[in-house]
């Protein structure tokens, strides 16, 4: 707990002296899977993401789907998620692909790599975007940074390939057979004119 506030304190220290814009939020997540049979089962997940520079909501997500076991190793999904950024709304598509590459009782190395289609309907420009993350659990120390990609040229994102990048720190508990996790988010989104740097507490419970 102690290494992890003071690896927090030092990203904020850093991002204080950066040009960029900076942003503070609160993200909330709800997550769900259930075992239909014993290699499918159902995901479920609802994320509200709350800005304290607009003072409201700045995202919903609601992502729902089917999951594949492959082994004990390897696991497939095709995931649908509607969300809305304000006026805008979105539908997106999503293929994933978890692979484990240890797992003992202390610790736990993962991966994620999802590929989206994003079609906005306030706009004709459909993209598709690429995410990777990589995962470690140590004992309760839970550590993932995620990159984004765009694969199409995008203007949202200035036309650039590198859309993104968050990092988390934080830990997890067991709380009446639920997991939960909390932590602190960094998210980097750079542009052209002004990138932004991005404080987000964060709280996801797993059912």
């Amino acid at each position: 707990m102690k290494k992890n506030l003071i690896l927090i304190c030092l990203i904020i220290s850093i991002s204080s002296f950066a040009k960029e814009r900076t942003k503070n939020s609160f993200w909330a997540g709800v997550f769900s899977k259930k075992e239909l049979t014993t290699d499918y089962s159902w995901w479920s997940e609802a994320q509200l993401r709350y800005s304290f520079d607009q003072g409201g909501v700045g995202q919903f997500l609601y992502r729902t789907g089917a999951l594949y076991t492959i082994d004990n190793d390897h696991g497939i999904g095709l995931l649908y998620g509607y969300i809305t950024t304000g006026e805008v709304k979105e539908h997106r598509w999503t293929f994933q692909h978890t692979q484990t590459y240890s797992n003992s009782e202390s610790s736990k190395l993962s991966s994620r790599t999802r590929l989206e289609y994003k079609d906005n309907e306030n706009s004709e420009d459909d993209s598709w975007r690429f995410r990777y993350l990589f995962r470690f659990d140590k004992n309760k120390g839970v550590y993932w940074n995620e990159v984004f990609l765009n694969l199409t040229d995008e203007k949202n994102a200035n036309h650039q390939i590198f859309e993104r990048n968050r990092l988390f720190i934080g830990s997890s508990a067991e709380v009446f057979n639920s997991k939960i996790e909390y932590g602190y988010l960094n998210q980097y989104v750079p542009r052209d004119n002004s990138s932004v740097i991005e404080h987000i507490a964060t709280i996801y419970f797993f059912m």
